[in-house]
């Protein structure tokens, strides 16, 4: 019984301890990723036929473009799912090219420049500390680990739009976004 009762007080403490103190998700870091990725959009201002490119879907459902549970892929999705488009773009044509791509390969590493744009606009904005600023590193970081993670492990279930990434592009992204 006595067991018993410590493993439940375990258990307890254990899902007392915010999410961020253990793994995902870190709700301010991805909240903050898509906030920089909507405010990018705004601004740039994709037309809808090639957000359309590049919420792209494989048979199952699944998008080429963005990993399934990856902690940076997934705020990145849903910023570019609730984007509506409200003026001009200022995407140049090259861009525009870059990111209505059939090679999704090519597709995505273009999303990702824009991706990396929008945080480092971001962060460069914040106002933030040297030890903010440092803290922010070591999350994003840690998020592109676990978004690699979900990468191979996605790969190794024989997802067939994700065989032929080396890594994460939007973990990439928004490490690279993160001034050193």
């Amino acid at each position: 019984m006595k067991a018993f009762l410590i493993s439940l007080l375990l258990a307890v403490l254990v899902a007392a301890v915010p999410a961020r103190a253990g793994g995902w998700p870190d709700r301010e870091l991805q909240a903050r990723i898509h906030d920089a990725v909507a405010a990018g959009l705004d601004d740039v201002a994709p037309p809808a036929e090639v957000v359309a490119k590049i919420l792209t879907t494989d048979a199952q459902g699944r998008p080429v473009s963005f990993i399934v549970g990856c902690p940076i892929c997934e705020p990145v999705l849903e910023a570019f799912k609730a984007y509506r488009p409200q003026r001009p773009t200022k995407l140049s044509p090259e861009q525009m090219a870059a990111l209505s791509q059939d090679d999704p390969l090519l597709r995505t590493a273009a999303v990702g420049r824009l991706v990396r744009d929008f945080v480092a606009t971001s962060v460069a904005s914040a106002g933030w500390t040297e030890a903010q600023r440092k803290d922010w590193d070591e999350r994003i970081h840690r998020a592109e680990r676990e978004g690699q993670r979900q990468l191979r492990q996605r790969q190794a279930e024989g997802v067939d739009a994700y065989q032929l990434m080396w890594t994460c592009k939007m973990c990439d992204a928004a490490a690279g976004g993160c001034p050193k």
